[in-house]
């Protein structure tokens, strides 16, 4: 069980992450330039009842690789995201590469460079109250929220992110990008996971 929710957790770290890509008022929520990378840190807890029985640390890093041409003949950022070492040294399992296309008005998704159409994830300006669906959410601008991680202390959005009735809670900060989210998942009637991943450093253009 351990394995598999862990495995759960860092799947739902790279696809939410890969889903909240956008900008407001021009400043950019989650800054596409290569270089740029997050490293961050995410506390998975098991619950059994109202009993820990597991808490595993992992770190996850987020790396815009380079800039490439797609299939289509669109510009794309190649971001590798995954699993890394204590050192954000990535690991040989989890990591997934991803294609985001910055068009006019939103940014798309490419699981591959062949892939024809891009995968809708959000409009490019947003404000509280904002909303908009994807293939596998429903995500609300909610409020601006003081928070600090151990990266610093930001200014920052506070996002729900909904998927099949469950809520992910995302923070975003302008010029930054995401430096918190909160989650949990319900494994059966007595078993839950409950994590939270706080961005610990980061290189930003």
């Amino acid at each position: 069980m351990r394995k598999g929710i862990l495995i759960i957790s860092i799947v739902a770290v790279l696809l939410i992450t890969g889903c909240s890509l956008f900008q407001t008022k021009n400043n950019d929520i989650y800054p596409l330039a290569v270089g740029n990378y997050w490293n961050s840190k995410m506390v998975n807890q098991t619950f059994l009842g109202d009993s820990i029985v597991n808490d595993t640390t992992i770190h996850i890093r987020r790396e815009i690789v380079n800039k490439v041409t797609l299939g289509n003949n669109k510009e794309a950022y190649k971001i590798q995201a995954g699993a890394t070492d204590s050192l954000f040294n990535f690991a040989l399992m989890g990591n997934m590469i991803l294609y985001i296309e910055k068009a006019d008005t939103a940014y798309f998704q490419y699981d591959s460079l062949n892939q024809s159409d891009g995968n809708y994830m959000a409009p490019k300006e947003i404000d509280i109250g904002s909303s908009w669906d994807t293939d596998t959410s429903h995500i609300e601008v909610i409020a601006i929220e003081h928070i600090e991680v151990p990266a610093g202390t930001f200014d920052a959005y506070r996002i729900a992110s909904v998927v099949n009735n469950d809520t992910t809670w995302q923070w975003f900060a302008n010029g930054i990008g995401l430096i918190k989210m909160y989650f949990e998942t319900t494994i059966d009637s007595i078993t839950k996971s409950k994590s939270t991943m706080e961005l610990d450093s980061y290189s930003v253009k």
